[in-house]
């Protein structure tokens, strides 16, 4: 419900609340892509000690792995200044934005195979 609230309600504008939009919220926002990133991200097959591997060297990054740092680190400097002008729906969009890119960056790059073939963590 707060998630709901900060994402579709907003202050000074009246919010429009339907379940069906909550639920939906729920179950496509924060099930499947952030509950999906979280089982893809922490799962036995992909990190079984649960330990972060090093991160390989900038020379080694990708352009699609360049891409979603620099996502992440516009979140960082982007998200706070949302919160402070109190644009919590635009902030949260641009959180779930990241997610579901990096949920195709886990899609594309399949970390679960990497590590069967012995170039993954573990």
């Amino acid at each position: 419900m707060r998630y709901f609230l900060l994402r579709d309600g907003g202050l000074g504008a009246d919010g429009d609340f339907n379940e069906g939009h909550l639920e939906m919220r729920r179950d496509s926002e924060l099930a499947d892509t952030l509950g999906n990133l979280f089982t893809r991200a922490t799962g036995k097959k992909i990190l079984p000690t649960m330990a972060l591997p090093p991160c390989c060297g900038l020379a080694e990054l990708r352009e699609q792995d360049i891409s979603l740092r620099e996502s992440l680190a516009n979140l960082e400097n982007d998200v706070p200044e949302m919160y402070q002008r109190m644009e919590f729906g635009r902030a949260l969009r641009a959180v779930m934005d990241v997610l579901r890119q990096t949920n195709r960056y886990f899609a594309s790059e399949e970390p679960w195979n990497l590590r069967k073939l012995g170039k993954g963590a573990g």
